[in-house]
Parts: structure tokens; sequence; C-alpha cells
């Protein structure tokens, strides 16, 4: 019986080892599984802040170009504005001139009549020229005295 037992204890070692064996490669493949699981996290994490990073980064870059579009538009409408303030000042210095020159020709009339004792005729009363043309013989012209 002896030798039956150690047989028997020899094939219950050689399944305890076995056993061990399977528990330990169980381990090792859990190891490993959770070694993969692990790595694949951490790509998914850095490639979703690469993607995060790359929306941002597009996101910022068309805020920008937005800004630079409304820059622009500004520009131009303030340059339409100066040309426009150009015409008007030109428009005022021109109004200007002929207020000068208006106001210069009523001051030489009140002259003309404080100092000279000019009179305005009346609007309704006639000037008689005679402009006889010498070969034709033609004759009398009509105006209103302003």
């Amino acid at each position: 019986m002896g030798a039956t037992r150690r047989k028997s204890m020899g094939h219950t070692q050689r399944m305890l080892k076995g056993v061990v064996s399977g528990l330990l490669t169980e381990n090792a493949e859990q190891g490993t599984y959770a070694r993969r699981r692990k790595a694949l996290l951490e790509r998914r994490r850095s490639m979703i802040f690469m993607y995060a990073t790359v929306i941002l980064v597009v996101v910022g870059l068309l805020l920008q170009a937005g800004k630079m579009v409304g820059i622009a538009s500004s520009n131009k409408n303030i340059r339409a504005m100066k040309a426009e303030m150009r015409v008007m000042e030109a428009h005022v210095e021109n109004l200007e001139s002929e207020l000068m020159l208006e106001l210069r020709t009523i001051v030489v009339r009140q002259r003309a009549k404080e100092r000279l004792g000019m009179i305005n005729p009346p609007y309704t009363e006639l000037l008689r020229m005679d402009t006889r043309d010498t070969h034709s013989g033609e004759g009398t012209r009509v105006a209103s005295a302003q």
C-alpha cells in the first residue's frame, strides 16, 4: 500500500501543482488583462484630451478670424465715413465762402446806403434803354431793375 499511497500522493501533488499553476496563470492573465485595460483607458483618455485640444484650438482660430473680419469691416466703415466727412467739410467750406461773399455784398450795400445815400429801386420799376443799332435801326429793349 505504500506504493499506492505514494502514487496517490504524487497524483495529488501533481493535481495541486496544476491547480496552483492554473491559479497563477489565471492571476497572470488577469494581471495582463488589467494592464491591457488600463493601457486602453489611458490611450482613450489621451485621445479624448487630444481631440478636445484640437477642437478648442479650431474654435479659438474661428473666433479670432471672426474678430479679424469684424475689424476689417469696421475699418472699411471708418474709411467710408472719413471720405464722407471730407466731402462734407468741402461743402461747408463752399457754403462759408458763399456766406462770406453774401455778407460782403450786404456790407457793401449797407455802407453804400449809409455813406453814399444809395436807394434800391422798386422791383416793379422798368428801365428803358435805347440800344439802337446804327446799321439795322432796331430798337428799344425793356428790362426790370433789381
